[in-house]
């Protein structure tokens, strides 16, 4: 005796609504999950920008357009 998701008649339906989870459940993300990453990797990019200017503090050798950027970021101004 078959269960009832395996009779015969049956089967293909329940492969195609299994096949189509398969295909459609991994492009599903939590809601914000983008937003999150973008903001980790811009609070890493600070992080690190910070710890550069630390280091020309230190005097640590940095080209002259590297120390200007640098000081440019730790009085507040946006860089790109």
């Amino acid at each position: 005796m078959y269960s009832p998701l395996l009779r015969p008649r049956l089967l293909p339906l329940a492969l195609m609504v299994l096949a189509s989870l398969i295909t459609f459940l991994p492009s599903i993300t939590p809601k914000g999950s983008a937003s999150n990453r973008a903001s980790i990797q811009q609070a890493d990019k600070l992080d690190r920008l910070r710890e550069l200017y630390r280091d020309l503090q230190a005097g640590a050798p940095f080209s002259d357009i590297e120390a200007e950027i640098l000081r440019r970021f730790a009085s507040g101004e946006e860089i790109a």
